[in-house]
């Protein structure tokens, strides 16, 4: 279960009494949203992190003891080691000092006096957020330079070339002791940037997974890592560790593949795309896990290769048009009972990426909205997962109706 803890409980103090109804529901595995403190306006919903050691005060403060609260087999994971922050934790302030022209923290980012270097990563590096954030860098009038900002202007990379970074970045492991069982890694394909590539799942990044590893067996061995690595089916394995060093990156990743491929069939009706990808999904090594799930916060990417959809006779453009389309509230494809929309749309490539609530592409919503019973019925049976937890939105429909 991933969720806000201001919108599941109000704060940490209010959570444990929560984590029994978790409990209760099944759910053996807790990722919080981020919940550490964040520059307000400019928080990429958290994951921008100003200071990894302050708890945002919306949900109260770092006394909370995941140790000594947790319940039963609720194991509790938090997005700790965002690679793409605003600020590092000891260096607060670190763009504020960097601005006003300190070397030491310019050192800390990617910042360039011209362009050279600049347009040198921007020939092969593509943009991760066309519509709201092109390009990968940003003027900073006060510094007078650019500055590296794959993700947002707001976000500057961390320049993890300079092996202080990776030094005061290891600082976040203390969490280990607050009783935090999984760290997520976000964006580790994204860690490492050199020019004349596309600066994502570079040899050097699992260098730095490895090293990772190595530095949380020594401090906190009992906590394990959690790779957020949204990449290709081929590239996602990797992230496991290979060759001499299999196992020895992240414990569990997430099967961002399955569950892209888990919408695919249900739009189509068939599983025959679905089985061609599992080949791949299935060399997972021993000792390590996937973590499958049905939606996040995140949207959904069909980065599935193009050769499992022609070996099941479709047109790969076409079908990931139809994919659109479908779940896309403003799409063509009138029989379609999702309410859905499309996110990064890049009108270039024609790439696009699906956002929406689990009950909105399932057609929960649509069927609300209509007040159609049988409608309801059937996008509860469409939940691709187990259907416990999702028959709690259709007694909310149901009173919706009586109502």
């Amino acid at each position: 279960m991933s969720l806000y803890v201001d919108r599941f409980a109000g704060d940490l103090k209010s959570m444990p009494e929560k984590l029994g109804y978790l409990d209760n529901l099944g759910v053996n595995f807790l990722h919080l949203m981020p919940i550490f403190e964040s520059p307000a306006g400019e928080s990429d919903g958290g994951y921008a992190v100003s200071d990894f050691r302050k708890v945002d005060e919306r949900f109260g403060t770092r006394g909370f003891d995941f140790s000594s609260e947790k319940k039963c087999t609720i194991k509790v994971c938090s997005s700790c080691w965002t690679l793409c922050s605003t600020i590092l934790r000891t260096i607060t302030n670190g763009p504020k000092k960097a601005k006003a022209g300190d070397k030491y923290y310019q050192d800390f980012f990617y910042t360039y006096d011209n362009r050279w270097i600049p347009n040198e990563f921007n020939a092969t590096m593509p943009d991760i957020f066309p519509e709201s954030a092109p390009g990968n860098f940003t003027w900073n009038e006060e510094m007078g330079k650019w500055v590296m900002t794959v993700f947002h202007s707001y976000q500057w990379d961390l320049n993890y070339t300079n092996p202080i970074v990776f030094r005061e970045m290891l600082d976040i492991l203390f969490y280990g002791n607050l009783g935090v069982d999984v760290l997520r890694i976000d964006a580790p394909a994204f860690i490492w940037k050199k020019t004349g590539t596309a600066s994502q799942n570079l040899p050097e990044a699992h260098t730095l997974l490895r090293l990772i590893k190595q530095c949380v067996q020594v401090a906190t061995p009992g906590m394990a890592l959690l790779g957020e690595a949204i990449v290709a089916p081929k590239e996602i394995m990797n992230y496991f560790g290979t060759g001499e060093f299999i196992a020895q990156e992240c414990d569990f990743a997430y099967n961002a593949t399955q569950m892209a491929l888990q919408w695919d069939m249900l739009a189509t009706g068939e599983t025959k795309i679905m089985l061609n990808a599992q080949h791949e999904i299935l060399q997972k090594p021993y000792g390590t896990s996937w973590i499958t799930y049905t939606r996040c916060h995140d949207d959904i990417g069909l980065g599935y290769d193009d050769y499992m959809i022609a070996q099941a006779g479709k047109d790969p453009y076409q079908h990931r048009k139809f994919l659109k389309e479908y779940y896309s509230y403003s799409g063509e494809q009138w029989m379609s009972p999702a309410r859905g929309a499309l996110f990064s749309s890049n009108p270039k490539t024609g790439d696009a990426r699906i956002s929406g609530t689990l009950a909105s592409l399932c057609g929960l919503e649509k069927a609300v909205i209509e007040r159609n019973e049988n409608s309801i019925d059937q996008s509860i049976q469409k939940n691709p997962v187990d259907a416990g937890t999702f028959h709690f939105s259709g007694r909310i429909a149901n009173v919706v109706l009586r109502r």
